[in-house]
């Protein structure tokens, strides 16, 4: 509750915003594939469902952002082109 707007004074549910930062984190999640859905989202905030489960240490960041298994990758690609990264040099101002 510390998270709360102390202009609110408690003019707020607690439960209601334990599930919105709970909400927030796993929407925050550096690999995307473990974000919860649009579909999801709503269903917490209308309470149609619980929020998801996040977790208690800090995940880590994940670059490129990995299928969830190999069954999502695009199977119109060969093997080569599923390995294949693009590198992009960055130069400063």
């Amino acid at each position: 509750m510390e998270a709360a707007d102390p202009g609110m004074a408690s003019l707020f549910d607690e439960k209601e915003m334990k599930t919105v930062l709970l909400l927030g984190l796993a929407c925050c999640h550096p690999n995307p594939n473990q974000r919860p859905s649009m579909k999801t989202v709503l269903s917490v905030l209308t309470g149609e469902t619980s929020p998801p489960d996040v977790p208690t240490e800090r995940p880590a960041f994940v670059w490129p952002a990995m299928p969830l298994s190999f069954s999502d990758v695009d199977s119109s690609l060969t093997g080569s082109q599923i390995n294949a990264l693009t590198v992009t040099e960055l130069i400063g101002r």
